[in-house]
């Protein structure tokens, strides 16, 4: 259970339509979860792991400027949103090569079914984000 004053702070930012809350968690446990990926496929390199962790962070920083510059509902350009995509995707195809790379060196079988499964759901939270700035559907209310 949270402190009151930590309820009240997540509650104040959710009706003004932004979750800080989610980004602060995500970003973390994202980018951990990426580098044990990482790992798995056989990149063991300490500054290669460094700077995907770094990259992560940083498409997860654009999205939360992108989402925060958009709260109030007003239009406003979309280069976060591509820039933190292709900053998201460079992690990725730095593992699918390594795991292709490494295939006849025993990359176990459960890491490709993460990777497919972790690639897909860090997919979904894009397009939550995407949902949420165009008010779409159910997303078209915040809360």
């Amino acid at each position: 259970m949270a402190a009151p004053g930590v309820v009240n702070w997540y509650q104040r930012h959710l009706l003004a339509g932004i979750n800080y809350a989610r980004g602060m968690e995500y970003s973390l446990s994202v980018s951990i979860m990426l580098v044990l990926i990482a790992m798995l496929t056989g990149i063991i390199n300490l500054y290669a792991l460094i700077g995907l962790f770094v990259v992560n962070e940083t498409m997860i920083g654009l999205g939360r400027s992108w989402t925060g510059s958009t709260s109030t509902g007003s239009r406003s350009s979309g280069r976060p949103f591509v820039l933190g995509f292709l900053a998201g995707a460079l992690p990725w195809i730095t593992i699918a090569i390594a795991a292709a790379a490494n295939e006849g060196d025993g990359v176990p079988g459960f890491v490709y079914g993460i990777f497919v499964s972790l690639f897909q759901l860090f997919n979904c939270f894009a397009i939550n984000q995407l949902l949420q700035h165009r008010h779409r559907g159910r997303f078209a209310d915040y809360l």
